[in-house]
């Protein structure tokens, strides 16, 4: 019989791990918000990965209490900015060109495959992508 430890902030949805945690009561009105909560992905609480993102998690919500114990704001995007070490955005994606050399260059392929080229087809010259600015590892 296997007995699990209990991570403080990791929860697993359905086999998605998720970091959650709340903010307490009587910071709520100065934040505006409940609970940071951001997906980890699917894997084991084991993974290095999903460990050090649940580390760099923790300290920033950490710091951010700390922020809020002295009456101050916290930013919205806390969770994203505490993980830009790990994943800084690398491409500025203006067009669905834009991503196919972004994606073609990341992984060192020559060009797309042919699975991935009639997925682009399939698109046709009218589709248009949202720009924005992204590590191509995110997605």
């Amino acid at each position: 019989m296997s007995t699990r430890t209990k991570i403080p902030f990791l929860t697993d949805r359905d086999g998605t791990l998720l970091f959650r945690r709340r903010v307490p009561d009587r910071y709520r009105d100065l934040a505006g918000f409940y609970e940071w909560k951001r997906a980890l992905g699917r894997g084991s609480a084991s993974n290095p990965r999903i460990r050090l993102e649940l580390r760099l998690l923790t300290e920033a919500t950490d710091e951010a209490l700390a922020l809020l114990e002295r009456g101050q704001t916290v930013p919205t995007d806390l969770l994203e900015r505490a993980l830009e070490p790990l994943y800084p955005a690398q491409h500025s994606i203006q067009s669905l060109d834009d991503a196919i050399d972004a994606y073609v260059s990341d992984r060192g392929l020559p060009e797309l495959r042919k699975a991935e080229a009639a997925a682009v087809a399939h698109l046709g010259p009218s589709f248009q992508i949202a720009a924005c600015s992204t590590s191509l590892g995110q997605m």
